[in-house]
This record gives C-alpha cells, sequence and structure tokens, in this order.
C-alpha cells in the first residue's frame, strides 16, 4: 500500500486519501467503514492535510483498511481472520527517520474488526515493512532493469515528486 498524501494506492485500487468522519451512520451512501465506534467514507472532498509523519494519527491505518478490503474482496475473503503482511511506502526523504515508527503504526493492535457495509472482516496484522515509496515502482520491472547500470526512478505525487536512484 502506497500511503501518499493525496491518493492512497494499492496493486488494484487509487483511491483519495480523504476522509469523512462521523460518530452516526451515514443516512445515504456505500463503502462506509465501521471501525469501534466511528463510520468513515473515503472522499475526494475531506482530504487529509499533509502529514510528514502518518503514524501520528489514526487517519492512515483507516485508509489502510479500506486497501485490505479491496484486496482481501479481490482474492477471495470467507469471513475467517485473514493474517496480514503488509508492505507500506514511504517517501524516500522521510524513510529512514520514519520507517521504524511506520511499521511500528501497524503492528501490535491484536485482532482487528470491522465493518465495510454489511459485510464484517477479522484482520491480524502479522508484520509490516515499510519501504522507500518509488523502490516498489522498481519491483514491477525489476527483471526488465536489471542488467542496466543505473535506475532513476521518478515517483510524480499530488504535490511531491520522489526521485530515487538505484545502482546495479
Amino acid at each position: 500500500i502506497d500511503h501518499g498524501n493525496k491518493l492512497t494506492k494499492t496493486e488494484h485500487r487509487i483511491f483519495s486519501s480523504g476522509l469523512s468522519i462521523s460518530s452516526e451512520k451515514p443516512p445515504f451512501g456505500t463503502s462506509i467503514l465501521k471501525f469501534k465506534e466511528n463510520y468513515y467514507t473515503v472522499s475526494d472532498t475531506r482530504r487529509i492535510t499533509y502529514q510528514r509523519n502518518k503514524a501520528k494519527t489514526e487517519d492512515f491505518f483507516i485508509l489502510t483498511l479500506f486497501a485490505v478490503t479491496d484486496e482481501l474482496d479481490r482474492n477471495g475473503y470467507f469471513g475467517l481472520v485473514e493474517h496480514l503482511q503488509l508492505a507500506v511506502g514511504l517517501p524516500p526523504s522521510h524513510f529512514k527517520e520514519l520507517y521504524k515508527e511506520f511499521e511500528a503504526y501497524f503492528s501490535n493492535r491484536g485482532l482487528i474488526e470491522f465493518k465495510i457495509d454489511s459485510k464484517v472482516y477479522r484482520v491480524w496484522i502479522d508484520s509490516a515493512r515499510a519501504y522507500p515509496q518509488a523502490f516498489s515502482a522498481l519491483t514491477t520491472i525489476h527483471s526488465q532493469v536489471k542488467s542496466e547500470p543505473k535506475v532513476t526512478i521518478l515517483d510524480i505525487g499530488g504535490h511531491t515528486l520522489d526521485y530515487l536512484e538505484v545502482n546495479k
């Protein structure tokens, strides 16, 4: 999961990094996530303000739940407890300083139970590993570029541009 400040991205879906939060269930709409006492919907108009350290609020954790359900549904979720190994992205410029905290942010939460619309999900995060965001793009084409002496990756975000150079 690439946790961008503008967009959250998985292998199969891209959606706004914005949330509407309510203590009461919205009267209409779909993809309403209930976690603990609150209801959440992904919002294009209420984008999360820029957060250098994404582990300071629950916002990116809730976006992760939305991302996880998409992948679970695509791969056949059957209502049991799903054990997850998360790969999460951080901007290369923040990576060294923040990766341990971002990995810990997802870890040691125990059983996580939440609902989207009428479907109940139960997940357990076994591990979370952070990677530089642009590096994950390289893994998708590694076989094509592995013999190159140098590869430059540009990750163009909503308000950022990440540059990563990989040698050999």
